[in-house]
């Protein structure tokens, strides 16, 4: 009788567990709402416009930098180059010897090998005699003088300058050389003097010191003195030669001297 008494106290429990069971089900079977991560915000348009005005003024400020740095290199390299031209403007006023113009001097230009000499007023050109040749033959000739400084008690006297280019050897070969002293040494072979001399002359000539030698021979009371100068430039060889013709002893050395301005004005294109 006890046991069927324990077993419906049993079977009641059972029943009850059960129900709460049901009633507890639904609670736990909620769905669980899904994690999402919410969009960005997009800005809207006035937003946008607002951005791209506060980056404009940082592009402009850049380009204006720019042009700023490209007009003081342009400016820069112009104040270069006039500098420069500046030295350049110099370095000819040096190469044209002591002074660019003499005063009372006439000026020979050739045409052929580019070049100017001044020579004395009252000198002038030897042309060659018993012939009508045009002016540009001397202009373009490779050997020209110029005559003058007639003395009055002398009238065989008489100061000769010339300007030889590319001077021939006997063989009529152009002779060749490798510097301003080369040159002066191949010439004088070429005239016979094998000798060289104790001393050498200096003169200017395109803004450098340029060697040369005189000759001297005596003919009776007078004496004949030739001055050689010989260099190079321009792949051309040039002699500017300058004689006295029956000038006494105590008035050759004074009267050559003098040329020496003549001599430092040659100047080539």
């Amino acid at each position: 009788m006890e046991q069927n008494t324990s077993e419906a106290k049993v079977e009641g429990l059972e029943a009850k567990l059960s129900e709460l069971r049901s009633q507890q089900t639904p609670s736990q079977e909620k769905p669980v709402a899904a994690v999402t991560t919410p969009a960005p915000e997009k800005l809207p348009p006035a937003t946008a416009s607002v951005s791209a005005r506060r980056g404009s003024p940082k592009v402009l400020l850049l380009l204006l930098m720019i042009i700023v740095i490209a007009v003081a290199a342009f400016l820069l390299t112009r104040m270069g180059q006039g500098s420069a031209t500046k030295i350049t403007d110099t370095g000819q006023k040096t190469d044209a010897g002591p002074t660019d113009v003499i005063s009372g001097a006439n000026y020979y230009v050739n045409t052929m090998y580019g070049y100017t000499i001044a020579y004395p007023q009252d000198f002038s050109l030897i042309k060659v005699s018993g012939t009508d040749l045009p002016e540009t033959f001397y202009s373009q000739s490779d050997d020209v003088s110029f005559s003058g400084g007639v003395r009055e008690d002398d009238p065989a006297s008489v100061v000769i300058l010339g300007v030889k280019v590319n001077p021939t050897d006997e063989t009529g070969e152009t002779i060749f050389c490798s510097g301003d002293d080369d040159c002066l040494n191949k010439w004088l072979a070429v005239i016979g003097e094998s000798e060289s001399p104790e001393d050498y002359l200096n003169v200017q000539i395109l803004g450098r010191q340029v060697k040369g030698v005189e000759l001297r021979s005596e003919v009776g009371e007078d004496t004949q003195v030739k001055r050689y100068y010989a260099f190079y430039q321009k792949d051309d060889i040039f002699v500017v030669s300058l004689i006295a013709n029956n000038y006494p002893e105590d008035e050759v050395e004074a009267a050559l001297n003098d040329f020496a301005k003549y001599i430092s004005s040659f100047k080539l294109e």
